[in-house]
């Protein structure tokens, strides 16, 4: 994959198991990456970033990729992606100023809103620290009371070494005194029904005791929780007193480039100062020119005899044509209304579409030559020939190239292709224009060209066009001088087929600005019917009408 900058060149590139690779060496340049997957599961992507953008930077961005299929097939991607830098003005800087104070305020009331967060944790630390220290107070007091248990434990156990002794020193009179026996029978049972109480007061204290070391855990992990939350808030500080920097090294560089700003309005003020001499000179040349208009005047008197004197013999013509069909010698054919058009024949075939005048838009003709074409009467004064024609979808334009050779399709649709042989036999006769009307989104535009011509098949028909008029864009500019190519004759500068590639037939490069053959109502790039300034990537326009006509001969050359 791959990212081009017109005209600087490649920027970036990546290969499999390989790191992206960058000729941007820029003081804004940020970082490129990039990661080749071998599965359509997995996302591959290119990415360069950089900031502060720079004038020279603008332009066309084109991203490509060529993917390798497991059959071996070799298919390639492209995106394009159009970036104008524009020079801030001084209103542009007056919002940014205004927009870097209102974030300044914002930052501010951050900080007042840490801080008091700050003083709140505080607070909460002091209150936990209390409560540790009163739970230490009662760990304190149990501690006592075990103490005492202990020595109450420890009399118990001298009281039973006492009466064993005394045990031992009356075992001789045991038989004789069995009542005193029974009585110290019940007076140990009663020692160890204490000891036994003893035991149990020991087992709830050590479960107090436990509980007590798990509260404490508890307590220590808040404090733990408190300190990383304060240590968070100190790093927003410190983060917020970075931003605050970086807002003033931009006000300060904002002000040096109001400075340039003003120094550009002195420099404009010379051009102004050179823009009217430029008109004073420009005046004297509209006094030479009204001169010659008088000239020009007295060359159309000249011309109006002229004509008048045709018309006078064109009358007479027309007087003897009369004549003969009134002997039934010349015979008209009706003509037969179709869709929006009408069909003609004529006495004496025209020449060319120049020559029809119709209250209709469109009527369909048989030329001099024998060719049937289609004429618009109306656009820019009507006398054009149509040789493509897209309003519906209903012919398919994505043929070979023998049928786009010999033409395609049905006047009564009203979708056609004439044929690039009829087109070729056309132009090569004289100087045409070629005017393409489009429609986008329900408003109409159209691009026009000088001396529009397609050379011979031997010359694989190639395009040759001048100057470009209009308010469609240039599109067509790109594809002057290329061969036509279609699915099954590869005649482009790219390495793949772009017929093919973008399911039409035209004068690729590599491959287009423009698809007018491209398939109808495709949105997905770059099959559609693209008009790039007008559709982008990813619409297509709804109507496409390419029509040629004769220049007009200048009669005061």
């Amino acid at each position: 994959m791959y990212i081009l900058h017109e005209p600087i060149g490649v920027i970036a590139t990546i290969n499999k198991d390989q790191p992206v690779v960058t000729t941007k060496q820029e003081s804004n340049f940020n970082m490129a990456k990039g990661k080749l997957s071998d599965t359509k599961t997995k996302a591959s992507f290119i990415e360069v970033s950089w900031s502060y953008l720079k004038s020279s930077e603008s332009g066309n961005y084109f991203c490509g990729a060529h993917v390798m299929e497991p059959d071996g097939r070799s298919e390639r991607l492209n995106e394009m992606l159009a970036i104008t830098i524009s020079n801030l003005t001084f209103d542009d800087l007056v919002k940014v100023i205004q927009k870097l104070l209102r974030q300044a305020d914002i930052e501010k009331e951050k900080i007042l809103e840490n801080k008091q967060n700050i003083y709140h944790i505080k607070e909460d630390i002091n209150s936990k620290q209390q409560n540790i220290k009163s739970i230490k107070d009662g760990l304190d007091t149990n501690r006592q009371n075990i103490n005492i248990i202990k020595d109450n434990l420890e009399t118990s156990r001298q009281n039973i070494k006492s009466i064993t002794d005394d045990l031992n020193a009356n075992k001789q009179n045991i038989a004789s005194h069995n009542n005193e026996l029974n009585s110290l029978r019940q007076m140990v049972n009663n020692v160890q029904g204490d000891i036994s109480i003893c035991k149990e007061s020991i087992h709830s204290i050590s479960i107090d005791l436990d509980t007590n070391k798990q509260s404490i855990a508890r307590h220590n992990n808040e404090l733990n929780s408190f300190r990383q939350k304060v240590n968070s808030l100190e790093d927003d500080l410190r983060t917020n007193k970075q931003s605050l920097q970086s807002i003033t090294y931009e006000v300060n560089t904002n002000k040096q480039n109001i400075n340039q700003l003003k120094e550009d309005l002195k420099s404009n003020e010379q051009k102004i100062q050179n823009i009217t001499e430029d008109v004073n000179t420009n005046r004297l040349n509209i006094m030479n020119i009204n001169k010659d208009l008088n000239t020009s005047q007295q060359s159309m008197r000249k011309l109006e005899t002229d004509l008048e004197t045709q018309l006078t013999n064109l009358s007479t013509t027309l007087t003897s044509i009369q004549k003969e069909i009134e002997k039934g010698q010349v015979f008209f054919i009706s003509s037969s209304s179709m869709l929006e058009t009408n069909k003609y024949t004529f006495l004496v075939p025209p020449i060319s579409c120049r020559e029809i005048i119709s209250t209709h838009n469109r009527v369909i003709v048989k030329l001099l030559s024998g060719l049937k074409v289609m004429c618009d009467t109306k656009t820019d004064g009507g006398g054009w020939i149509i040789f493509q024609r897209r309003i519906n979808g209903k012919i398919d334009f994505y043929r070979g190239w023998q049928v786009y050779r010999d033409g395609f399709g049905d006047y009564s649709i009203g979708e056609f292709y004439l044929g690039n042989e009829n087109i070729f036999n056309l132009t090569s006769t004289g100087q045409y224009d070629l005017r393409i009307d489009l429609e986008f989104n329900n408003t109409k535009y159209f691009a026009q060209y000088e001396n529009f011509k397609i050379l011979s098949e031997t010359e694989k028909y190639k395009l040759k066009i001048g100057n470009y008029s209009g308010n469609a864009g240039d599109n067509l500019s790109y594809h002057n001088n290329m061969f036509f190519s279609t699915f099954d004759r590869d005649n482009d500068n790219s390495g793949t087929n772009c017929a093919e590639y973008s399911s039409g037939a035209w004068w690729y490069e590599d491959c287009h600005r423009s698809n007018l053959n491209g398939q109808w109502a495709r949105t997905s790039y770059p099959k559609g019917m693209i008009w790039y300034q007008l559709t982008g990537s990813s619409n297509c326009v709804s109507l496409s009408e390419m029509k040629i006509r004769e220049r007009e001969k200048n009669y005061f050359h």
